[in-house]
């Protein structure tokens, strides 16, 4: 329902040598939640966009980093 909370997710695997950094991955993870519009669907429900949290995952073996998505705007941002 319009009320619920909703939680949009991407996971980015850091590959060891890459050079990519867990930050890095993190940020273009919660770049690809806005590139390919994965709340508009959510949006399209009734949930506001007030409800929806995004958070991008990169990991790297056993260590990962979780960033989250503020909103700032109408639509969306990737600052964390």
């Amino acid at each position: 329902s319009a009320n619920d909370n909703a939680f949009v997710t991407e996971f980015k695997a850091v590959h060891e040598g890459s050079g990519e950094t867990l930050e890095n991955a993190a940020a273009s993870a919660l770049d690809q939640i806005e590139n390919k519009r994965y709340a508009s669907e959510l949006r399209g429900r009734g949930i506001a966009k007030e409800k929806i949290r995004k958070y991008g995952y990169a990991f790297a073996e056993s260590r990962v980093l979780t960033g989250k998505a503020k909103q700032q705007d109408e639509g969306g941002c990737l600052e964390w």
